[in-house]
């Protein structure tokens, strides 16, 4: 049976997002529980209905201090049904950043897979939920995006797809929203294009959650540090940019001065020339002069 299981932090859109993959009307109700809790997510078990011959699995987030034994249960239970696996990982940022706990999360659960002996490489999608204009853009540019959480994720196990998913204000605290049609639409054809896993029903697994602090403060530090060099090598491409274009203004003020140069020296060429032509003319009148002059004072034939 195709499963589809989907796992992210409290108050990343997990809920929603099963919501919207389900296919349900909006006037049928939504058939997991989605809104604003406070401290704790709304979901703090394993919770999974079957539409369409698909069964659909929503489980608790890792990173809730209140219930994360139970989360860790919940994803093993998932894990239990088996079936062909379409994994999700649910995730928002925090002002365009990624956050270390939802890498510690997919790294936790794909940890336990493989320890299951479960092929994960490139077989389990991201989806980015809640993203804003600004993110989206941002995230549209390979250096500042998705090429950054692909080579996290890629230390572990390689990612299949990534889906951005736009902020819904009207989503914002409501209780049990659902996304626009179009966005329902782009999720579900995204999901039916991502790779699968196959795991066999009652397949055990050990979800570490005593790992979560550490692997977050882990990814908190490899994050901030991949931000340094990304930062480091932005200002080292603008300073050489900018060397760039202070060397061909130089080359550009030569190429003027040089130009002129060769310009003014046109110029006193053609004066000579000039000056040449009127001292030959001068020494040529001055000549004829002299020769009438010698005529009338010594007779001297004129020869010009």
């Amino acid at each position: 049976m195709d499963h589809v299981i989907v796992v992210g932090d409290p108050g990343s859109g997990k809920s929603t997002t099963l919501n919207a993959l389900c296919g349900t009307a909006p006037d049928t109700g939504t058939p997991f529980r989605s809104g604003l809790s406070v401290l704790s997510g709304l979901t703090t078990a394993l919770q999974t209905i079957t539409v369409d011959g698909v069964r659909y699995s929503d489980t608790p987030g890792l990173d809730d201090a209140e219930h994360k034994e139970q989360a860790a249960a919940a994803i093993a239970d998932a894990v239990r049904l088996g079936g062909s696996v379409r994994l999700l990982f649910v995730m928002t940022m925090e002002a365009g950043r990624i956050r270390g706990t939802n890498l510690a999360t997919i790294r936790i659960v794909l940890d336990a897979l493989a320890e299951a002996e479960i092929a994960v490489d490139g077989r389990y999608s991201v989806v980015l939920n809640k993203m804003s204009v600004g993110e989206m853009a941002a995230w549209g540019d390979p250096r500042t995006g998705a090429a950054v959480l692909r080579s996290q994720l890629g230390r572990t196990a390689a990612v299949d797809q990534l889906v951005y998913v736009p902020r819904v204000d009207a989503l914002v605290d409501a209780a049990d929203a659902q996304f626009p049609q179009a966005t329902r639409d782009r999720l579900v054809e995204a999901v039916d294009t991502m790779a699968t896993m196959t795991v066999l029903e009652g397949t055990d697994i050990v979800v570490r959650v005593d790992e979560v602090t550490r692997l977050t403060a882990h990814y908190e530090r490899a994050l901030a540090e991949q931000r340094r060099r990304a930062h480091e090598a932005e200002e080292e491409r603008w300073d050489r940019e900018e060397r760039q274009r202070a060397a061909l203004d130089a080359a550009r003020r030569r190429a003027e001065s040089d130009h002129a140069s060769a310009a003014g020296l046109e110029r006193d060429i053609a004066m000579q020339a000039r000056d040449l032509v009127v001292a030959r003319q001068w020494n040529a009148g001055m000549g004829a002069v002299i020769a009438v002059a010698a005529w009338l004072v010594f007779k001297v034939p004129i020869f010009l």
